[in-house]
């Protein structure tokens, strides 16, 4: 699908990727050339080969997994070694805030992101310092990660205990 989009500067021309494989080695080489401006993807529709460090230096996320190897592999598509000392690179996350009690917003992308930082941190630190996280998980890490999820912000398993 293709389609011209009008904003105030001028236009965008906006082609959709859902297609065969040929389809969508010529979208990226309009990309790589510049026909096209922007690139909408995800980690599902483009081979992991796929390099536009050369094109491309701004990764706009509007959503992500918990899955740190989809991150990281976004993020080298744009950014590879070799590249000019003055080029620069912008990752910006997009985060949905609902409003939550005590003022504060909640927001699962949040929650992912940071979740995804802690796991990169994880990975620095083995291959940096020799340091490997083992651990399972706990019926005190459910409580937290699913605490106000499936109740009225009470403990679930409380009631349990009793019984």
């Amino acid at each position: 699908m293709r389609a011209r989009v009008s904003y105030d500067d001028g236009q965008l021309l906006l082609e959709l990727i859902d297609a065969p494989m040929e389809e969508r080695t010529r979208i990226l080489r309009d990309f790589r050339v510049g026909t096209l401006e922007v690139l909408v993807t995800n980690p599902h529709t483009l081979a992991e080969s796929v390099s536009l460090h050369m094109s491309c230096h701004d990764a706009v996320y509007f959503e992500y997994s918990y899955n740190l190897v989809h991150l990281l592999q976004s993020k080298d598509r744009i950014s590879r070694l070799g590249l000019p000392d003055d080029q620069y690179t912008q990752y910006h996350f997009m985060q949905s805030v609902f409003p939550g009690g005590e003022g504060e917003g909640w927001s699962l992308d949040r929650n992912i992101y940071e979740r995804l930082g802690e796991k990169e941190q994880v990975m620095l630190d083995a291959i940096d310092h020799g340091v490997l996280e083992s651990g399972s998980t706990d019926e005190r890490d459910r409580e937290i990660i699913f605490r106000g999820l499936f109740d009225d912000g009470e403990n679930v398993n409380d009631d349990r205990r009793g019984q």
